[in-house]
């Protein structure tokens, strides 16, 4: 398993900014073309399926399941274009957080996560990643919102859970900026 630490000689460090944040935001994460461990691939995989039972659980209501992606003390920041974050801390804060998102039969949305560049180092990781979100507002299916996740992620006894993950909306539509996802206040 290759540390953080002790990154290959043919690594680089990438920083992808970004403007529409407007609060200075970025992601680092290293990029190599050694290859992962058996160990890390693993990981890897577990982390890529908490990525996905993430959107599927926030998808169908399932606060509770929505929740247990996140450690007890987790945290969501959603970040608006101009630079509003929603921060969501806590599982009780969570739970009730996702059981405000519209979800079967009021609306179908679709929460899609793509591109995962996942990172492990032992019992810690980081990811990046793509997202996006397909719903129906009564005149056929529209991407309200789509952007980038940048995940801390932990493993603790039941398996690997985020415990911070940063929503950064590149764009959305107007119907989500109205309303698309519940602002914490």
């Amino acid at each position: 398993m290759r540390s953080r630490s002790a990154p290959s000689r043919v690594s680089e460090h990438v920083v992808r900014k970004f403007p529409r944040a407007e609060v200075g935001a970025q992601v680092k994460i290293a990029f190599g073309v050694d290859p992962a461990g058996p160990a890390d691939l693993e990981a890897e995989a577990a982390i890529v399926r908490l990525m996905a039972l993430y959107c599927h659980a926030i998808d169908w209501g399932d606060a509770d399941l929505w929740a247990d992606c996140f450690t007890p003390d987790g945290e969501y920041h959603g970040i608006r274009p101009g630079g509003t974050d929603n921060v969501v801390k806590g599982r009780e804060a969570l739970v009730a957080y996702a059981a405000k998102h519209d979800s079967p039969p009021v609306h179908y949305p679709k929460h899609m996560v793509w591109a995962p560049v996942v990172e492990v180092d032992g019992d810690q990781a980081r990811a990046i990643a793509t997202f996006a979100v397909l719903n129906d507002h009564g005149a056929g299916p529209v991407m309200d919102v789509y952007g980038s996740y940048e995940d801390h992620l932990v493993r603790v006894a039941t398996g690997w859970r985020f415990q911070k993950r940063f929503a950064r909306v590149e764009a959305q539509t107007e119907a989500f900026a109205a309303g698309g996802a519940p602002v914490e206040k």
